[in-house]
């Protein structure tokens, strides 16, 4: 695991110049990577702020938090104080238990040419390239088919939510169906059910906004949403964007942060 944490930190830190550490699903710092040019001198600059966005990120249903702070350093007399923010994500969605990894300090406002400017906007495609870094190097990791990566019941569970995620699955029937108790499906991936049920449902819609000329209502019921509303509602909230700002980004991701 040390590896996999490792490469993920140093390609992350090569595609965007941000400072990244990897912990495990407790809090506990793995390692972090600054860079030739910053050295380990960042870790004390960031502690506290990454320890805040670790416990918010838990805390919440989202799949990444984000939390600001004000920068310690000097600043001129008519310079406006800094805000440095960090950002938590889990290193697997789909197996929260997984680990976490934290980026930042960065900045939203382009006039500061201290720290590296990352908009509002460009989180969700932040968070996407590290899902897709990490996810390349479990896959060297584990092979190619990631099945050995979790408990063989989770791949059931996973596997029959994908299957009737156009209709109303819940957890009291995936147990039942697998023949385990529901406890242990939420206990193993670190999630609410309902929450890892729309994180696929998601997932699922992504591909459909990007592809296909689908009306947005179209595409929320082929991802399993009964409403045109509550699709928006939770696609923004785990994207950061609409749906509809989501199909009109998503070709030119990329060139957000490289």
């Amino acid at each position: 695991m040390d590896w996999f944490i490792k490469k993920t930190l140093k390609d992350f830190h090569a595609c965007t110049g941000l400072v990244i550490g990897g912990f495990d699903h407790t809090g506990n710092c793995l390692d972090v990577y600054c860079g030739a040019k910053t050295g380990g001198d960042c870790r004390p600059q960031w502690g506290s702020a990454v320890d805040e966005a670790i416990k918010l990120l838990q805390l919440s249903e989202e799949l990444y938090a984000t939390v600001s702070y004000p920068f310690a350093g000097q600043v001129d007399a008519d310079t406006q104080r800094k805000e440095l923010f960090f950002t938590a994500v889990y290193a697997d969605p789909s197996a929260p238990l997984r680990g976490i990894f934290a980026f930042g300090p960065y900045v939203k406002d382009v006039s500061c040419s201290e720290f590296p400017f990352k908009p509002e906007t460009s989180l969700p495609f932040l968070t996407d390239l590290l899902h897709r870094i990490a996810q390349t190097h479990l896959d060297q990791q584990h092979g190619a088919d990631r099945t050995e990566a979790y408990a063989y019941q989770v791949q059931r569970a996973v596997q029959y939510i994908r299957l009737n995620l156009t209709r109303g699955v819940s957890l009291e029937e995936t147990a039942l169906h697998l023949n385990v108790n529901k406890c242990y499906l939420c206990q193993e991936t670190g999630m609410t059910f309902s929450s890892y049920v729309n994180w696929l449902r998601i997932e699922h819609s992504r591909p459909l906004l990007s592809a296909s000329s689908d009306s947005i209502l179209d595409v929320a019921l082929a991802s399993g949403f009964g409403s045109h509303s509550y699709f928006c509602r939770v696609f923004q909230r785990v994207m950061g964007m609409t749906p509809q700002e989501y199909r009109q980004s998503s070709g030119s991701s990329t060139r957000v942060f490289i």
